[in-house]
């Protein structure tokens, strides 16, 4: 293996941390926001355990349906860049200069959709919240 591949390889490892790094702020308000989202739904009907467990159902159901989401579309991205790298691998077999540009280009290219994806979700999901306009 070269120094580019290792270099290849060292990005794509990179790109969970850096994502990791930028986005704990916005994981831990999402947490934050659904815990107050709960707690709002036990002193409303802190009388009723029936209501504030149906509220808390829910809640988690919604949570659980936001992480599919964002983990299928995780996947259709990695799939894509699945085919990116094995397009570069076989149209420049037998020129690794061009191999490596091609993906190098492959993982910039994931990286801007991961960003992006994550950007998004985040957005979504916290826009009314106000400590999420201090994060951004």
């Amino acid at each position: 293996m070269d120094d580019q591949q290792t270099e290849i390889r060292m990005m794509y490892k990179n790109l969970t941390t850096d994502l990791r790094n930028k986005y704990s702020p916005h994981y831990n308000l999402y947490q934050k926001q659904t815990l107050d989202e709960k707690i709002n739904c036990f002193k409303q009907n802190s009388q009723q355990p029936d209501l504030y467990y149906k509220c808390f159902a829910a809640i988690d159901e919604r949570m659980q349906s936001n992480s599919v989401q964002l983990q299928q579309s995780f996947n259709k991205i990695e799939i894509e860049d699945q085919g990116c790298q094995q397009k570069c691998k076989d149209s420049y077999q037998q020129d690794n200069l061009k191999q490596n540009m091609c993906l190098k280009k492959c993982m910039e290219d994931l990286r801007e959709k991961a960003f992006k994806l994550q950007d998004t979700f985040y957005q979504a999901i916290l826009k009314n919240n106000a400590e999420f306009k201090k994060i951004k």
